[in-house]
């Protein structure tokens, strides 16, 4: 019940799929992760104890009756105790609920850092602001942690009754007995511990019960507000996929939500027929949400939608999953080799693919934008929704791929001439070859129609392309009319601007392939258990050693005391001895309260012990994963990465400290049984020892096999987690493409593979009650027999006391083993997190021996010296000898086709990849002799790749070196031309070394580095190579119209 109970919150959680934007926007997507790994786990350790609401009354109520019998009125002292613990337990199941809560807002929080840092860890590196988020995640970790011990004090105070509620029962009971009782003696029967056991073990767990409980009510109110977030409303367009593909919007008011002012009004649009519709205008204008109600992602006010046909989606921002090439472009599809070569060659693939070692079959670095494409064309679907795709794909990549693309896959003679486009873009170089052009204003739609028939009425569209082609024409570069329309019309020259970028990833020829997790086969070793007491520490360990040892000392003082007193009946001169009776109710009082003091002691030094190693655990793993080489990040899912900061911390937190806290009493209670069964009968260990070997037996095999199943289960985790984040990242596309239903069941058939192990441990669970209770039987038996056969040489009370040991000491074995099994499955969390804290890292931060001086570098000056490196070792070189000079001050751009290495020199410079051979030398000082922070820190970088951090504003520091990765690629002309104005002004005095993606950029530039095949092919000045018709830089300015 608690496995199918789980897969089902799993499935509804998953459901988020159907979450519209609105409803998510209050979910990070840390909360999410964690409502699927954490909460739902929460649920299912409620849901195994569950059952004692049905069973606990019985139990109670049959222990109650027997002991009246035994004790009569004296009975109701202990029920009186229960009545008194009530409200108590209420308050402290409150009380945990209450900081649990808390604990839970606090992990969301911290798990959401985490993964902005591992989505924008190039960023952080390139900016050595590694303890910069270190220290975000390390403060909402400590947050945890003091939620986490205020809730500990009081599952303290549970776990103190469950394991001596029994004993208070018990005294509270006897004390009422010698009090009350005309004659105030307790014989052999009434010593009759077992019924009290019987009587505390479900009132412990009853105490269990409350704390699970107050944590599953709040997982389950979690769970509860984001089933029931706001979903995207299916009836929003009308669509019929099998009527003929069309596009009708009429007089339509769309909103994200009923009760937020509407994004677009009034809109009015219809296409019957295959034609490219391109949509354009300003920034917020509205364009992206145009496509997103075409799809049904918006609330429709007021007017009529209509679009029927199937949909393909290809949003801004690329949305790929952790597979290979090929299987994201086939995404739901069937695999139809000859289409699939047509694809590949129509969205200009071919080439790079030739590059990589597995071809198709390699994963995808960063081809992303292209391969989004590739998905969309190959589905084959009647209606192309495209986002401005073309602001990456004509912007960001050689020139002539970007109009390949164009013209093989998007135009009027492409791949996709057949079917309904409607592009949102702003490149105006493309306009004149659409069929029809809608202009979005402030959420209206302000004209409508041909390039030519927008030109000629003079309004908005013609003041729009005049904007950007003047300011093309700023930078005096104009070499060609730009149209032939806009000659009498605008009289304004456009300069086509498009030049070239590369991957960064295929610089290497090799993509890398994630690394799938790997289940270890064999057992914990005791070095790992030995790493985690070194990390509890000596003091604890201790502590915990003493404590336990004083608590072992006054479980068998108070059976023995038991049994001398109730021998008093044997004695007619003590039957009447007030004193004595007081005596020994005192002394028995007093052994209980020690036992009590001790136990309570050893579960809080568990607790603070165990908390203090988790603590340790999470900071040098996170340390460690923080210095960790961009290759460990390349080859390893964030979802993986996250599974252990969750999940396995969790465990860690909580699972494994439960585990220590119930072994460790358990294993004494067995000790104390044995002890008290073989006492004044030695002759019995002879039977029991054989049984003791088949019980050792019993457990080691259990253990193995519990051990090995939790480690499955753990390592199949990953997959649904990473499955899952990919999934809420790319919710919008999977709802476009109409394949929800695909998703849901990959996510089942990911679910099922991960919870097949649970069966089999619940299988090994019940193989294991039935043998314990064979062998329970078996020494109950045996000690009756000796018993029987020592009967005149052992006083009742000895008697009494072993047969109810004995009784007890089944449900001991096997409340110890299960226990035990639960300490060695959740070690294996530690195991998963030592891992991690042995990871390989970069070099060290700092170096006090060559830390530079405060105002370093002072010129600028950087020199590349014999210089060659690769990704890994293994992959062939990726830059190749090289050597040039950039002088302080210089403006250096570099330009190169696919592949050619441009990136390699950004990621070399800042130390992201070592050298193989040669250096590189800043102001004289070389590089590999620093510490990374002292170098990172003191370089600037504007990375291609945009990360945006929760809380955060960073700012462009001003030093003497200013790197650009094709920062200005995804951004229009007009907030180009504004990035480049404030780097020339701010950085004036600085060394500007640009990757650049259109030439008109760095044509003013001092120098020009033009990279081939990893090596330098041309480094000297714009008019220079210009100069040169047979240099590759006048090649690539003739493609980009500048010559």
């Amino acid at each position: 019940m608690s496995r199918n109970t789980s897969d089902k919150w799993v499935v509804l959680i998953y459901q988020s799929l159907n979450l519209s934007s609105f409803g998510r926007k209050n979910f990070t997507l840390g909360e999410i992760v964690n409502l699927m790994s954490v909460d739902i786990q929460r649920i299912s350790d409620f849901m195994l104890i569950a059952t004692i609401i049905l069973s606990a009354p019985f139990q109670i109520t049959i222990a109650m009756i027997l002991l009246w019998q035994q004790l009569g009125v004296a009975t109701l002292a202990g029920v009186l105790f229960l009545v008194i613990l009530m409200p108590f337990n209420g308050y402290m199941a409150n009380k945990i609920r209450k900081y649990h809560l808390m604990q839970m807002k606090i992990k969301d929080n911290r798990i959401k850092i985490l993964s902005e840092t591992l989505n924008g860890i190039r960023v952080i590196k390139l900016y050595a602001w590694e303890k910069a988020f270190s220290d975000q995640v390390l403060k909402a970790r400590d947050q945890e942690v003091n939620a986490h011990n205020k809730m500990t004090i009081y599952s303290s105070a549970i776990t103190f009754m469950f394991l001596s509620s029994h004993l208070f029962i018990c005294l509270i009971s006897f004390m009422a007995f010698a009090l009350f009782s005309p004659n105030n003696i307790l014989d052999a029967n009434k010593a009759n511990v077992r019924l009290f056991t019987r009587l505390g073990l479900p009132l412990g767990r009853t105490f269990e019960l409350l704390s699970k409980g107050g944590q599953c009510l709040v997982s389950l109110n979690r769970i509860n507000d984001f089933i029931n977030a706001k979903e995207v409303n299916e009836n929003t367009i009308s669509n019929d996929k099998h009527k003929t593909p069309l596009i009708s919007i009429k007089n339509a008011t769309f909103s994200w939500n009923k009760n937020i002012p509407p994004v677009l009004k009034n809109i009015t649009l219809e296409v019957f027929d295959p034609k490219l519709v391109a949509v354009v205008g300003s920034v917020g204008a509205g364009k992206s949400s145009l496509l997103s109600a075409l799809f049904g992602e918006l609330e429709i006010l007021e007017g009529s939608a209509c679009v029927n046909g199937s949909v393909a989606y290809v949003p801004q921002e690329a949305w790929i999953q952790n597979k290979t090439l090929k299987e994201n472009i086939v995404f739901t599809n069937e695999l139809n080799d000859e289409y699939y070569e047509r694809v590949l060659e129509s969205c200009a693939l071919v080439p790079d693919l030739a590059q990589l070692s597995d071809r198709d079959l390699t994963e995808i670095g960063e081809k992303k934008q292209r391969v989004s494409m590739a998905r969309a064309v190959y589905s084959d679907r009647d209606i192309y929704l495209l986002d401005d795709p073309l602001r990456h794909l004509l912007f960001a990549v050689d020139t002539h791929v970007g109009k390949h693309l164009f013209d093989k896959t998007i135009g009027r003679n492409g791949l996709l001439k057949n079917k309904i486009r409607i592009l949102v873009t702003n490149c105006v170089s493309i306009l004149p070859n659409v069929d029809q052009i809608v202009v979005i204003k402030n959420g209206y739609v302000s004209e409508l129609g041909t390039f030519d028939e927008l030109i000629s009425k003079n309004g908005y569209f013609a003041e729009f392309v005049t904007e950007y082609l003047l300011k093309e024409s700023d930078n005096d570069l104009e070499k060609q009319v730009i149209y032939s329309s806009l000659k009498d019309k605008l009289c304004v020259k456009k300069v086509t601007n498009q030049t070239n970028s590369e991957f960064k990833k295929s610089d290497s020829k090799n993509d890398w392939k994630s690394e799938r997790e790997i289940s270890n086969t064999s057992s914990v070793g005791l070095k790992i258990y030995a790493k985690y007491i070194h990390s509890i520490g000596l003091s604890f360990c201790s502590l915990i050693i003493m404590s336990s040892i004083a608590s072992i000392v006054a479980q068998i003082l108070s059976g023995l005391w038991l049994s001398e007193w109730s021998d008093d009946s044997l004695d007619a001169n003590k039957i009447n001895d007030t004193n004595l009776r007081y005596i020994r109710l005192g002394v028995y009082a007093g052994i209980g309260v020690f036992d009590t003091m001790f136990t309570i002691m050893t579960n809080i030094f568990i607790c603070l012990g165990c908390l203090r190693a988790a603590i340790h655990l999470h900071n040098v793993m996170l340390n460690r994963i923080l210095k960790a080489p961009l290759l460990f990040y390349d080859t390893t899912p964030n979802g993986q990465i996250l599974n252990r900061f969750s999940r396995d911390i969790d465990s860690v937190d909580i699972s494994l400290v439960f585990s220590l806290r119930m072994t460790i009493p358990m294993g004494l209670r067995i000790f104390v049984s044995l002890l008290m069964i073989t006492f004044q009968t030695y002759i019995i260990c002879i039977a029991i020892f054989p049984l003791l070997l088949m019980y050792y037996y019993i457990l080691k095999i259990y253990i193995r096999s519990s051990r090995q199943l939790k480690r499955i289960e753990s390592t199949t985790r990953s997959p649904i987690y990473s499955h899952f984040s990919e999934t809420v990242s790319g919710s919008a596309s999977i709802r476009a493409y109409g394949v929800s239903h695909q998703f849901i069941q990959e996510s089942n058939r990911r679910v099922d593979a991960n919870h097949m192990c649970y069966y089999q441990r619940f299988t090994a669970t019940c193989w294991l009650t039935i043998s314990l209770e064979f062998l329970g039987s078996i020494i109950v038996l045996l000690t009756a027999i000796f018993v029987v056969l020592n009967r005149y040489k052992l006083s009742p009370g000895i008697a009494g006391l072993a047969i109810s040991y004995s009784l007890n000491i089944t449900s001991v074995l096997k409340s110890f083993v299960k226990s035990a099994s639960g300490l060695e499955t959740n070690i294996v969390s530690v195991e998963r997190c030592l891992e991690y804290t042995e990871t390989p890292t970069e070099a060290e931060g700092y170096d006090e021996i060559t830390k530079p001086s405060s105002d370093w570098p002072e010129r600028g000056e950087i020199k590349f010296k014999d210089y060659s490196t690769r990704y890994r070792e293994g992959l062939d070189l990726v830059l190749k000898s090289i050597t040039l000079e950039v002088k302080p001050k210089e403006k250096v751009g570099i330009v190169g086709r696919t592949g050619a290495g441009k990136s390699s020199l950004t990621l070399a410079l800042f130390r992201l990849i070592e050298p193989v051979d040669g250096s590189i030398f800043i102001d004289s000082v070389d590089i590999r002799t620093l510490g990374l922070y002292d170098l990172r820190s003191r370089l600037t970088i504007i990375p291609q790749d945009p990360a945006l951090f929760t809380g955060t504003l960073p700012l462009l520091r001003r030093t003497k070196i200013l790197v650009l990765d094709e920062a200005t690629a995804a951004v229009d002309m007009e907030t180009d031309d504004l990035i480049q104005e404030t780097i020339r002004k701010e950085f004036c005095l600085s060394t500007i070394v640009t990757i650049a993606h259109r030439l008109n950029t760095i044509i003013d530039y001092d120098k020009v580095l033009v990279m081939d095949e990893g090596m330098v092919a041309e480094f000297d000045s714009p008019q220079h190579l210009l100069a040169d018709t047979n240099s590759i830089f006048y090649s690539m300015a003739k493609e980009a119209n500048l010559v």
